[in-house]
C-alpha cells in the first residue's frame, strides 16, 4: 500500500469555494539532485489569491501555495548545498542561480538575491510580522480575510 498526503488542489469553476483537500501519493524519496522537504507553514500572496479565486488562469486540480517554508526531510544523490534537517524556504526562480539571466539586465538574479536576504535576515535577528495564522483546511477563509484588507503583515496556512 502506498503512503498518502494530504494536498489542497483547485477544482473547476475555479473560486474560493472549490479549493479541496485531498489526498495524493507520497512522492517518494528524492531522484538525483533534488531534495524532498516537509512544508511547515506558508504565507499568502497575491499571485496565489489570483489563481485560487479564478481570475488568473490555471488547470484543473493545480495544488496552490508558492511561498512555503520547511525542514528538510531526505536529500537525492549529488546533493550537497542541503542536508537533512536544514531550514529552507521556497524560491520563484530555482534555476537562476547566479550570472545574467536570459529576460532583463539581472547583474544579480533572484536566487543568489533571496539567499542574500536569509542571510541578512538571520545575522540581524529579524522576524516576520505574521497577523494571522490558519490551519490548512481553512485556505478559503485565509484568502478571504486576505480580501477583506484587514491584515496587517503575513497571514500563514500551517501543515
Amino acid at each position: 500500500m502506498t503512503d498518502k498526503i494530504k494536498a489542497l488542489r483547485l477544482k473547476e469553476p475555479f473560486g474560493l469555494d472549490n479549493i479541496q483537500v485531498t489526498e495524493m501519493d507520497d512522492p517518494g524519496q528524492p531522484g538525483p539532485g533534488e531534495i524532498r522537504v516537509k512544508i511547515k507553514a506558508s504565507s499568502l500572496n497575491f499571485h496565489d489569491y489570483g489563481v485560487a479565486a479564478g481570475f488568473i488562469l490555471t488547470e484543473d486540480g493545480r495544488i496552490p501555495m508558492s511561498d512555503g517554508a520547511g525542514v528538510v526531510e531526505a536529500v537525492g544523490d549529488g546533493v550537497e548545498e542541503f542536508k537533512v534537517g536544514d531550514n529552507v524556504v521556497s524560491t520563484f526562480f530555482p534555476y537562476r542561480q547566479s550570472g545574467p539571466a536570459p529576460v532583463g539586465d539581472f547583474r544579480n538574479t533572484p536566487g543568489d538575491h533571496q539567499k542574500d536576504f536569509v542571510r541578512a535576515l538571520e545575522a540581524n535577528g529579524v522576524k516576520p510580522v505574521i497577523d494571522k495564522t490558519f490551519a490548512l483546511e481553512e485556505l478559503a477563509d485565509a484568502f478571504r480575510y486576505e480580501e477583506s484588507g484587514k491584515h496587517f503583515g503575513k497571514i500563514c496556512v500551517e501543515f
